[in-house]
């Protein structure tokens, strides 16, 4: 199997990069991504090489497993339709991870970020299926419910009521793939993903991250409102392993739940992370976030009954294992 990911450097891309070498049915990676989000580090440190820091990137072939993987790394931004459609001949499946998120790009607004988001998608489904590609997984997020499930967890069937930028864009982009399903025989599953941490997480301003960074450097941790919000923490393996279950579906669109179906809020968060490093830090108390969602956990049914998905990483697990890491490092800012 021949894959491209899109976003491949980042946080999940690079998880998933790891996954993918690990399978024997994989025998080349094409990564086209813009390194806007964290530069090669974290790809290099799944590589094992090191890459130069300007000009093209050799492509490279690792050995895994008894076999040899060839590597491709495109250094190319998605809103660019040229070199996306260079890279995606003679690939047999794309999973989308690329996203312009607003808090990266907060001078811009709205509306512009959805249409950023929207142009990267439309690219890479016209390349997919103008290159014959077969298969297509888009990573959305359970953002595209907003408040819509109160205190439940959210369903595939739950109508979809975004009331963040990133939430709108996501379904937008959604939409977007929706429409190049019914107008092509391309296998495309949508996965909704919950609340992702893990290795490679250490830049990202999520909760959990966020909050290690403070303990390992002696800073209040910030609970905003009362921080009764709960969330479905999901681990980046468990994200990674719905993608490669979405990868063998052979036929029709589908849209699937990803995460742990168990519900954790904020405060349960921090006396987790308290045990997790033997600490007793202070808590800071801000008030809530302006279109912060109140309840956001995963119902898995369908992916689980359809797909065999079931979630392997537990939280306090998965967090020991990121503080550990963000711990042996001397810069976890």
């Amino acid at each position: 199997m021949r894959i491209l990911v899109a976003g491949g450097a980042g946080f999940l891309g690079s998880n998933l990069v790891e996954l993918l070498l690990a399978r024997p049915e994989v025998s080349s990676i094409t990564i086209v991504d813009d390194l806007r989000s964290c530069g090669l580090a974290y790809l290099e440190e799944v590589l094992g090489r090191s890459f130069p820091d300007s000009g093209p990137v050799p492509s490279v072939r690792i050995e895994s497993r008894g076999r040899v993987v060839e590597v491709k790394l495109a250094l190319h931004d998605l809103l660019d339709r040229v070199p996306v459609r260079q890279y995606c001949h003679r690939c047999d499946a794309i999973v989308h991870l690329a996203e312009r998120s607003p808090g990266r790009f907060s001078t811009h607004t709205s509306r512009e970020i959805q249409s950023v988001n929207l142009r990267m998608t439309k690219h890479l489904l016209e390349a997919a299926c103008e290159s014959g590609c077969g298969t297509f997984v888009y990573l959305s997020s359970l953002a595209v419910y907003g408040n819509a499930s109160g205190s439940s967890s959210v369903l595939e069937s739950t109508t979809p009521v975004p009331f963040s930028a990133y939430g709108s864009a996501k379904l937008a982009c959604e939409t977007l793939c929706e429409e190049h399903a019914a107008e092509s025989a391309m296998c495309l599953t949508v996965l909704r993903v919950a609340n992702p941490y893990g290795k490679f997480s250490e830049h990202k301003d999520q909760a959990v991250p966020r909050m290690l960074r403070h303990l390992l450097t002696d800073t209040d941790l910030v609970v905003y409102g009362d921080g009764k919000q709960t969330r479905d923490f999901v681990h980046a393996r468990d994200v990674g392993l719905a993608i490669w279950l979405s990868l063998q579906r052979d036929n029709g669109h589908a849209v699937y739940n990803v995460g742990t179906g168990d519900s954790t809020s904020v405060n349960e968060l921090v006396g987790l992370l308290k045990r997790v490093s033997g600490s007793n830090p202070k808590v800071a108390s801000m008030p809530p976030k302006k279109e912060e969602i109140v309840h956001s956990v995963a119902d898995i049914s369908k992916i689980s009954r359809e797909l065999g998905y079931a979630p392997s990483v537990g939280l306090e697990d998965g967090v020991r294992e990121l503080y550990d890491r963000m711990e042996g490092k001397t810069n976890v800012r």
